[in-house]
């Protein structure tokens, strides 16, 4: 129970430091020298408990918040097909957990 509690902790804290995080990787890729400098996503901002980073998994969780501005303009009907696309190409690409991963970015949807 202590660590689905810690779980449920760490990706609220991760939520609330999102939108800071959006800021952040904004104004750093707007003060970027030049056209090879890193370009920064939010999620490099987002702290993780896990020592180990699965770059495959943050490449989907990036690819997944990637979607956020097309789901926004979508009607509810559209946006849950489009939910089940994503889980559905994610569970192709080998992540059993697609929907847990999808709520992680999306916890409403």
């Amino acid at each position: 129970m202590f660590r689905a509690l810690r779980y449920r902790q760490e990706i609220k804290f991760r939520h609330d430091c999102f939108a800071n995080a959006i800021g952040a990787a904004d104004y750093r890729n707007a003060h970027r020298l030049e056209s090879n400098d890193k370009v920064w996503s939010p999620l490099d901002y987002v702290v993780c408990e896990g020592g180990e980073q699965d770059t495959n998994r943050d490449e989907a969780k990036r690819n997944i918040a990637s979607i956020y501005c097309l789901i926004g303009s979508l009607t509810p009907e559209q946006a849950a097909k489009q939910k089940e696309k994503v889980i559905h190409d994610l569970t192709k690409q080998g992540f059993d957990d697609a929907e847990e991963l999808f709520k992680e970015i999306f916890p409403e949807g």
